[in-house]
């Protein structure tokens, strides 16, 4: 078939483009076009460099294994097509913890923003003041660590260096061993 400048061709009209198109790409035709959907031929002098839109997601994908050129291609239209409206993708309800994490960011990136300073870094207590001990015999200071249902407080939040957090972590549970620390609520 020949094509010339301004030809509009539409779904019943698709089996034209057969001998252009790849295998891969005419095997995934369904994806590519749809009802209502009109491809016009445009002059051959015209620039038809790639979008910026597909070049980035070009860039983004191209240190991935590939499937074959099928999945290439539906990977980046996807991308562009998110990239072009697509937004958000919808989501589930969200978890109890999801919400908090979620609320903790947005009230972290409001600090930050108001002026009040960037976020200060946690410290270990443990490295700052050399004295501190970790000791399995004394739960006041184990206490700083675990919440008030008997939960371990994890690194992100209590500060501390690895090597520290697994020595708290230690301590703690040699002590509930030891009924100096509570496993549960009811044992406060």
């Amino acid at each position: 078939p020949t094509f010339k400048e301004g030809d509009i061709i539409t779904l019943d009209k698709l089996q034209e483009l057969r001998p252009f198109l790849p295998d891969e790409f005419w095997s995934n035709r369904d994806f590519f076009f749809f009802e209502g959907m009109q491809l016009e031929i445009g002059p051959f002098y015209y620039d038809y460099s790639p979008a910026d839109v597909y070049k980035a997601a070009t860039e983004r994908f191209a240190r991935e294994a590939r499937v074959g050129r099928a999945a290439t291609a539906l990977r980046t239209l996807l991308f562009y097509a998110r990239a072009l409206g697509g937004g958000r993708r919808e989501r589930g309800p969200m978890s109890p913890k999801a919400r908090l994490r979620a609320k903790a960011r947005k009230k972290a990136r409001k600090l930050a923003k108001k002026g009040k300073g960037p976020i200060r870094k946690k410290v270990c207590r443990f490295c700052a003041d050399g004295n501190l001990q970790i000791d399995y015999k004394d739960p006041k200071t184990l206490r700083y660590f675990v919440t008030e249902t008997g939960k371990m407080i994890p690194q992100r939040i209590s500060g501390n260096c690895a090597r520290h957090q697994r020595a708290v972590c230690t301590a703690v549970k040699r002590g509930r061993q030891l009924a100096l620390m509570p496993y549960a609520p009811g044992h406060m």
